[in-house]
C-alpha cells in the first residue's frame, strides 16, 4: 500500500479523521522530529486563520467560473506530485491574495447594484495575482537548496502559456550556474521553446563552452542545433574531435555540426 503523505496525515490528525494508533503513532514522532511539529504549527496557524474569515455567500454564477477553472487545473494536476513545502514558502502572498478577494467581495456586496459583474470583475483580478504568485513560486523555488524542488519548479516554469522574462532569466543562471547536472539539463530543454530570444541563445553558446557534464552537453548541443546557432559551431567541432570524448558525446557534436553547414 502507498504511504500516506505526511502533509495529508497532518491535516487529518487537525481534523480528528485519524485512527487512536495512527494519532498516537504520530503524536510520538512530532516529539522527535522538530520540523514535522513546525509543520504541524503551520497547518494550525492556517486553519485558524481561515476559520476567522466571515465569508458571504457567492452568486452562482461566479460558483460556475470558480468551478470550472478549478476543475481545469485539477486536470493539469493529474499524475503529478506537488510539494506543500514548496508551495508554503510564499504561503503570505497567497493568503493575502486570497483575504483580499474575500473582504473586497464582502464590500461590493454590500455597495454594488450589479453584485454579480463585481464578483466576476474581482474573480479576474484574484486570477492575475494568483499568476504573480506562481511566478513567484517558481522564482523561489529555483533557489531551493533541493535538487529536486529546483527541478520541480523548471517543470512548473515550463508549463508556463507565455514567456516572463524573469523566469527565463532565471532559468539561464540555473544552466550556467547550478550545481546539479539534472537541473542544468531540464533547465536548458525549459529554455528550447525560446530559440528566437538572442539572450538565450547566447547563454546556452557559453554555457556549452563551460560545460563539461556529457548529460548537459548533449542537451545543449541539440538544442542550438536545432536553432542553427552558428557561434557554437567551434565547440562543437572540439567536442567532435575529441578522442577521448564520450562516443554519444561525439556522434551527437558530429550531428549538430551537419545540421548547420
Amino acid at each position: 500500500m502507498e504511504k500516506e503523505p505526511l502533509d495529508d496525515k497532518l491535516i487529518r490528525y487537525l481534523e480528528g479523521d485519524l485512527s487512536k494508533q495512527e494519532a498516537e503513532e504520530l503524536e510520538t514522532s512530532l516529539k522527535q522530529d522538530d520540523e514535522t511539529k513546525q509543520d504541524l504549527e503551520d497547518f494550525e496557524t492556517l486553519f485558524k486563520d481561515l476559520d476567522s474569515l466571515n465569508v458571504t455567500e457567492t452568486p452562482t454564477s461566479v460558483d460556475k467560473v470558480f468551478y470550472e477553472a478549478l476543475e481545469t487545473e485539477e486536470q493539469k494536476a493529474k499524475g503529478k506530485t506537488i510539494s506543500f513545502k514548496a508551495y508554503w514558502k510564499i504561503g503570505g502572498q497567497v493568503a493575502a491574495a486570497i483575504i483580499l478577494f474575500v473582504f473586497g467581495m464582502q464590500f461590493n456586496s454590500s455597495t454594488s447594484d450589479s453584485p454579480t459583474g463585481d464578483w466576476e470583475q474581482n474573480f479576474v483580478q484574484l486570477s492575475e495575482e494568483m499568476k504573480e504568485t506562481k511566478k513567484l513560486l517558481i522564482l523561489n523555488m529555483l533557489k531551493a537548496p533541493s535538487a529536486s524542488d529546483r527541478i520541480q519548479a523548471v517543470s512548473y516554469a515550463n508549463e508556463l502559456p507565455e514567456e516572463v522574462s524573469e523566469i527565463v532569466m532565471a532559468l539561464i543562471s540555473s544552466v550556467r550556474y547550478d550545481q546539479n547536472p539534472n537541473v542544468r539539463q531540464n533547465s536548458a530543454y525549459a529554455l528550447q521553446r525560446f530559440g528566437y530570444d538572442s539572450r538565450v541563445q547566447k547563454a546556452l553558446t557559453e554555457a556549452l563552452d563551460e560545460e563539461h557534464d556529457v548529460s548537459v552537453q548533449f542537451a545543449l548541443i541539440e538544442i542550438l542545433s536545432q536553432w542553427k546557432v552558428k557561434t557554437a559551431l567551434p565547440r562543437m567541432r572540439e567536442l567532435m574531435q575529441d578522442k577521448e570524448g564520450h562516443p554519444l558525446l561525439i556522434d551527437k557534436a558530429a550531428e549538430g555540426v551537419g545540421l548547420m553547414l
